[in-house]
């Protein structure tokens, strides 16, 4: 199957991805699609041309609020041949589409919404088998009705595919309005309250998400990752065995550092790569302590509110991801250097396997978004649990 490059042709903020069809790129004011002779694209796309799809970004959105954490990345993609856009997260597992219903339909916003994300009646696709059931995020519960159909993503049309069908969101404070289109795989085999994700219904075991040009970003899903020798290699840990419901793709974090104070001090934190978060997300003590070194730091004049990452299990293999400070012209003065805790509302990722065994000693668990991955080429294998940078 081929990987799927996500292209972006204007500087609008990073986003949403509209198919461009191949042999053809975009141009003009409007980046109306015209004939070329070949894809404009970079890195692993340049070289294979003939296995991508380039994709237009029409814009991520933001959060308004300070307190508003995931980031939109909308997605093009089609279910039953009908439009929709979704976030691109690589923090969470299903493929969802969204309905106008409840309070957006009794206050007369359908027309708004489903106009940017597109809207699925209860009857698109077929029955999958599946009762409905509620989705908790780190920023918003939804209630989903899971049905089966075709997906089409890029150029590749996938047939019974379940996907999930969600109503109004009830927000936290930080959801940003779409909803979610999961690259997360792996889940929990026999956990009769997960649901399929999306990648473990396809043949793709591994994804490239390329930030490093301002214009080029691509996505690539493939069977299976190349190795590249001049990458940063880490482990993932695999967070079921404290009792994760999937697969989250995290690393091990080495050194956590906020106005140049090291806040670990021997405890063990495991940071969750996540697309569909704007900055950064930390558990409570966590943040309390980011809390107290930013205001210290202020009171003594200097800049504050700095945060610095080092992932990786030793230092033969690690790298260092800092928070992006400044607005970010290229994307529309975007800003990313987003800090909260995670919703009490929200709650852990292990939550079911606290309520069952509350003792266990489990990692914190932080979820580090954009403001820390643009600019890196981030390589996903869930064969190898690996993940590569560069």
């Amino acid at each position: 199957m081929r990987p799927f490059c996500l292209y972006q042709s204007r500087h609008n903020h990073l986003g949403s991805f509209e198919l461009c069809p191949r042999g053809s790129r975009y141009v003009g004011r409007d980046a109306k699609c015209q004939n070329a002779p070949r894809h404009r694209v970079s890195g692993e796309c340049e070289r294979a041309p003939e296995m991508s799809t380039m994709l237009r970004t029409r814009g991520w959105s933001w959060g308004t609020r300070p307190s508003a954490c995931r980031a939109i990345a909308d997605l093009s993609f089609t279910v039953e041949g009908q439009s929709f856009q979704s976030v691109l997260d690589t923090g969470s597992p299903f493929a969802l589409v969204g309905t106008c219903v409840g309070r957006r339909k009794q206050i007369g916003r359908c027309s708004g919404y489903c106009d940017r994300y597109g809207c699925a009646s209860g009857s698109i696709g077929t029955y999958s088998g599946l009762d409905d059931n509620t989705i908790v995020f780190s920023g918003a519960r939804v209630d989903a009705a899971w049905r089966r159909g075709q997906v089409c993503v890029g150029a590749a049309c996938l047939q019974g595919i379940t996907f999930g069908v969600v109503g109004d969101t009830q927000s936290f404070g930080g959801n940003a309005g779409g909803q979610n289109f999961g690259l997360i795989r792996t889940a929990n085999l026999g956990d009769k309250d997960i649901r399929p994700t999306f990648l473990s219904q396809t043949p793709f075991n591994s994804f490239v998400v390329d930030l490093r040009e301002t214009g080029n970003e691509c996505l690539q899903l493939m069977q299976s990752l190349p190795l590249k020798n001049n990458s940063v290699k880490l482990s993932l840990v695999d967070l079921r065995e404290y009792g994760a419901p999937v697969v989250y793709y995290a690393v091990r974090v080495r050194a956590l550092v906020f106005d140049g104070v090291d806040v670990l001090a021997g405890d063990t934190v495991v940071a969750v790569l996540d697309t569909g978060t704007t900055g950064l997300l930390l558990t409570e003590a966590l943040f309390d302590q980011y809390d107290d070194v930013r205001r210290a730091t202020a009171q003594r004049g200097l800049p504050f509110g700095n945060v610095e990452v080092t992932l990786g299990d030793s230092a033969d293999s690690e790298i260092r991801l800092s928070l992006r400070r400044k607005d970010s012209p290229a994307y529309g003065g975007a800003k990313f250097d987003v800090v909260t805790s995670i919703p009490e509302e929200g709650g852990s990722i292990y939550y079911r396997a606290e309520q069952a065994n509350p003792t266990i000693r489990r990692p914190s668990t932080i979820f580090l978004g954009l403001g820390f991955l643009l600019g890196q080429r981030i390589s996903i294998d869930t064969q190898r649990m690996q993940v590569q940078f560069g």
